[in-house]
């Protein structure tokens, strides 16, 4: 059986980008072509892969990905086609939290924003949308990471991660991704 596609998803700034951080350090190739530079929002890059912004019309390119760890976002990653074998490390946050940060990086600053209960209860059905279906397909391994949880134990994260992915890993490395001084826009 070939290698399964690693894919990291969840909501935008559920830590997407941190975990796609931990997986190259840790010795997984991952597929980025960092159209989108790093700022002070993601110092450590964003890594996207161009190709997922096209696959409304085409996923030719994800058999490529074997072996390989891809960001693909929550609402794009119940779409995944069959006849591949995923391994999907399905980030989460707290909503009011990220929702806060994604007002954040919205306005292009760091600041607070009123709470938005409406908003926030809209990510939760989409982000419950995407985790039950994931977690209903038979081609499919699930493991959902909390955000909070990695900065608070990156090392027990990334033990637990290198044993879902059952693959050749650093999880030393991985969990030394964790950068708790970088800033958060909570």
């Amino acid at each position: 059986m070939p290698a399964p596609i690693i894919v990291v998803s969840g909501l935008p700034r559920s830590g997407t980008s941190m975990m796609m951080r931990g997986l190259a350090l840790a010795g997984v190739p991952v597929a980025t072509t960092d159209h989108r530079p790093a700022d002070r929002f993601n110092p450590f890059g964003y890594f996207e892969y161009e190709p997922v912004r096209a696959v409304a019309s085409d996923w030719g390119w994800l058999s490529q990905l074997r072996g390989h760890a891809v960001k693909i976002v929550a609402p794009l990653v119940a779409t995944l086609p069959p006849g591949e074998s995923y391994r999907v490390l399905f980030m989460r946050r707290d909503l009011e939290t990220m929702f806060a940060s994604q007002a954040a990086l919205a306005t292009g600053r760091g600041v607070e924003r009123l709470p938005d209960p409406e908003g926030e209860r809209a990510l939760a059905v989409l982000e419950e949308r995407a985790v039950t279906a994931l977690s209903t397909r038979p081609d499919t391994g699930l493991k959902c990471v909390g955000f909070e949880e990695m900065l608070a134990d990156p090392w027990s994260v990334s033990v637990s991660v290198v044993s879902f992915l059952e693959q050749p890993m650093d999880p030393v490395a991985m969990a030394d991704a964790v950068d708790p001084a970088t800033p958060r826009f909570r």
